[in-house]
């Protein structure tokens, strides 16, 4: 052994094995705050689509009941109903928040009428527009 060697045993110093701790708690951290950031937006866009589906639904509903029907009466600047009943679809009976739907004759051309309809379902509030042809 020469003057400069030390007697060193093989192994991890305490500080090194703090500073791995630190580095694995943090990538720990991060994947956890990714998996949770992740669950959230599978929830929320399971939400929106059947929020998106559910008032499709009901606009489809409202459109079949016909052109002349009373609930499609509109005029050129656009009459607003209001509904707060759930509508019937075939054997199905959705059961919604407040439904709104304004109706414009002649827009965008003469034998036609805009439908602006609005609902809120789950706590979301949907907005579908679809142009309705007279048969």
């Amino acid at each position: 052994m020469g003057p400069f060697s030390t007697n060193r045993e093989k192994g991890f110093t305490l500080l090194e094995v703090v500073f791995a701790a630190s580095i694995l708690a943090f990538g720990i951290m991060g994947y956890t705050g990714l998996k949770i950031s992740n669950r959230y937006s599978t929830v929320f866009a399971k939400n929106i689509s059947q929020s998106i589906q559910i008032a499709g639904a009901e606009l489809e509903g409202l459109l079949m009941k016909g052109f002349d029907n009373s609930l499609m009466a509109g005029d050129s600047a656009g009459i607003t109903h209001v509904s707060t009943a759930p509508l019937v679809i075939g054997d199905f009976e959705i059961k919604t928040g407040d439904a709104t739907w304004i109706v414009r004759d002649k827009c965008p051309s003469e034998l036609t009428k805009l439908v602006k309809y609005t609902t809120t379902w789950n706590n979301k509030n949907v907005e579908l527009t679809q142009v309705q042809v007279r048969p």
